[in-house]
């Protein structure tokens, strides 16, 4: 069941990044947040309740007829957990390469829910580019 949910929120998360922007689609996702998470999660099961959602949103990923790219899957990632009462952040880097790369992920309490420890070794996170 979760996983059906997931797919439909990354299809919703999909469209509205194509009709709006990055800024307003975020701002749209924290409109839907209630002011007293539904179910608020303990610190012990936080980084637990994360890499489910992971796992479930990287597989609803793969079964869009449209292109989830880690910027969509992020993004999902990171409304499910503020929904939950977590203090997600929503990060996005650029390359540390000659050319241009960009990439998304989520962090969860200083620590990375949707990446490899070395992200921010292969990207500089734009909020903290000098």
């Amino acid at each position: 069941m979760l996983f059906l949910m997931l797919w439909g929120q990354l299809a919703v998360v999909s469209v509205l990044l194509y009709l709006l922007t990055l800024r307003r689609t975020r701002q749209l996702l924290m409109y839907l947040i209630p002011r007293q998470p539904s179910y608020p999660a303990g610190s012990n099961q936080a980084m637990s309740y994360a890499q489910r959602i992971r796992k479930l949103a990287w597989i609803a990923s793969r079964h869009l007829p449209l292109d989830a790219s880690c910027l969509r899957q992020s993004l999902l990632i990171w409304w499910l957990l503020l929904l939950r009462g977590l203090a997600a952040e929503l990060r996005i880097g650029a390359g540390n390469r000659e050319e241009f790369l960009a990439h998304a992920w989520v962090e969860l309490e200083g620590r990375l829910v949707n990446e490899r420890t070395d992200v921010t070794e292969r990207y500089r996170p734009f909020d903290r580019v000098p």
